[in-house]
């Protein structure tokens, strides 16, 4: 799909791109085949925050598949047809907008924030943070362990992976 870059017609168009599709499609969806798209705000069924900077957006359909599926042999290991939407890592979006209209917040640093925000926070002008990267939650972002212990696949460990020297 070709990526049509927009006019400078101002500082948020100036390196803003988007993706077009008349090779796909020149009609809109068929409004019988649209169902809504629900936002969760990047929270669980608890309220709690599961992904961090979710949230906002306006709304939105998504199409149903109306194909035949076709169930394909255990021991087949391709795929048919090719891989879609190619060009998506080379839009720009320009400006902080189109990012709030995809539903992503703000990514605020860490040490930006107060100490009640987040470990990394607080202190008296621009501090190095003082401790390991990590998230609001003190999990260690480089590096820590994420697996849990006394996992029930651990028995077919034959040997750990060697540290990085």
């Amino acid at each position: 799909m070709p990526i049509r870059k927009y006019k400078p017609t101002s500082p948020g168009r100036r390196h803003g791109s988007v993706l077009t599709y008349e090779e796909v499609t020149t009609s809109k969806p068929e409004k019988s085949l649209l169902r809504p798209l629900k936002k969760t705000g990047g929270r669980n069924n608890y309220g709690r925050i599961t992904a961090r900077l979710r949230g906002g957006g306006p709304k939105r359909k998504y199409r149903v598949n109306d194909v035949k599926l076709r169930r394909a042999h255990v021991t087949c290991r391709a795929t048919i047809g090719r891989v879609g939407n190619t060009d998506h890592q080379n839009v720009k979006l320009g400006k902080a907008g189109r990012k709030r209209h995809l539903g992503r917040r703000p990514h605020v640093r860490g040490t930006a924030m107060n100490p009640v925000d987040h470990p990394m926070g607080g202190g008296e002008g621009r501090t190095a943070g003082g401790r390991h990267p990590c998230s609001p939650t003190a999990v260690l972002a480089k590096g820590g362990r994420t697996r849990r212990r006394n996992h029930p696949t651990d028995v077919f460990n034959i040997r750990r992976r060697r540290k990085r020297t």
